[in-house]
């Protein structure tokens, strides 16, 4: 999208903003799909548009910013209405598109959560019991630290949490 909006106008950048609850801003373009903190830029002006996406308080917002080094750019209130127009017309569908990725990622989570170990991220006995129900291959190792009472005992069990995210990664 920046790049077709970049062959019209000097878009140096088009992005999602929304503020997060700590005061934060997060942005959120092509090259940070994750999002990554950034210091709002300011105002909106001749060369940086904002258009929220929602009605609702705080809203994420469209950030389109021009390149202000460039002193020819004269953008007539027609482009910038038929521009915001298209952008409202687009509106419904970020939003749709935004929801998804929200629930995709609750559901990635959640789904982490059910079938990974806690302490040490290695897949559980839930990963096991799905992949016989879809009748998918699986290797299960089994690995027995004999006397490791006395790791915890000895060295506390903050040092026997480690032992075993080390094994782990191992």
């Amino acid at each position: 999208v920046a790049a077709i909006a970049g062959q019209v106008l000097p878009v140096t950048t088009l992005a999602v903003e929304r503020d997060e609850q700590d005061g934060s801003v997060r942005r959120y373009d092509a090259d940070q799909p994750d999002g990554r903190q950034v210091v709002r830029a300011g105002q909106p002006g001749p060369h940086r548009w904002v258009l929220p996406l929602s009605d609702a308080h705080p809203s994420p917002s469209l950030v389109v910013e021009l390149d202000e080094s460039d002193s020819e750019v004269d953008i007539s209130s027609e482009i910038r209405q038929m521009f915001s127009m298209l952008l409202g017309e687009a509106l419904p569908v970020v939003e749709r598109l935004l929801d998804l990725e929200v629930e995709r990622r609750a559901s990635a989570a959640w789904r982490h959560t059910a079938t990974h170990d806690a302490l040490t991220g290695l897949q559980n006995r839930s990963t096991l019991d799905l992949a016989m129900v879809l009748s998918e291959p699986i290797g299960v190792l089994m690995i027995d630290l004999d006397e490791f009472k006395q790791v915890n005992d000895t060295w506390g069990h903050q040092v026997g949490d480690d032992v075993l995210r080390v094994l782990a990664d191992t």
